[in-house]
């Protein structure tokens, strides 16, 4: 008998790092949608803070601003192209969770993601980043 392809994972309220993860989780419904659904308890919250403030910042203090703006620009790029997989894969979820007809969605992430791609964004950059030391 062929085998079946595995069932598409459903979409998760939260990305973490590896190693990290909620308490528990649930398969919640969304206007319709099925979701899985993280439950959080605060020590696994304190878990996911802890590792970003110190493994998150020290990778990213690490990249060189050029690299990090150019992969910031790419990502937001994609989420700008309504053919691209990813916006393809999150439209007909984002709209009727959003409650925005497709038109709407697209109009607003477009206003939203222009205001932080390129020029804006390596401004943004450039003031997260710590000036040279006084002296």
């Amino acid at each position: 008998m062929p085998r079946l392809p595995d069932p598409e994972p459903l979409p998760a309220d939260f990305h973490l790092p590896p190693g990290l993860a909620p308490a528990g989780e649930e398969v919640a419904t969304r206007e319709g949608l099925p979701w899985r659904h993280g439950r959080w308890h605060g020590g696994a919250l304190a878990a996911v803070a802890s590792r970003l403030a110190g493994d998150g910042v020290r990778a990213l203090a690490a990249l060189p601003d050029r690299e990090l703006l150019a992969a910031w620009t790419e990502t937001v790029a994609r989420f700008r192209d309504p053919g691209s997989p990813q916006r393809r894969g999150l439209d007909p979820l984002l709209a009727p969770l959003a409650g925005l007809s497709p038109a709407g969605l697209a109009a607003g992430l477009e206003v939203v993601l222009a205001g932080v791609d390129g020029a804006p964004a390596a401004a943004l950059l450039a003031r997260g980043r710590p000036g040279p030391a006084p002296g």
